[in-house]
């Protein structure tokens, strides 16, 4: 896992990326759709392991830099942002 320091304004900890997920941008016509696509059961519990205690979970869909070998052009991580007090 690649970490991340946290700057002046947030606090972050290590880079957590949701597994067991496709995510793959499609182009129809003129508009352009993200594909999700996964393991339920998998899924589900990553959501619920990173849900808060206001019962939300977060999570950054961000571009890959290079297409992964099944077509994969994005992927998740878990956006840990809390602010600093």
């Amino acid at each position: 896992m690649a970490t991340k320091k946290g700057g002046n304004a947030t606090q972050q900890s290590e880079t957590v990326y949701i597994n067991n997920v496709s995510l793959k941008q499609k182009e129809i016509g003129d508009f352009s759709i993200l594909q999700f696509s996964g393991n339920a059961n998998e899924v589900i519990k990553q959501i619920l392991q990173h849900t808060n205690e206001k019962g939300y979970f977060n999570f950054d869909i961000c571009e890959r830099k290079e297409v992964g070998t099944y077509g994969d052009t994005h992927y998740m991580k878990v956006n840990n942002f809390t602010p600093k007090k």
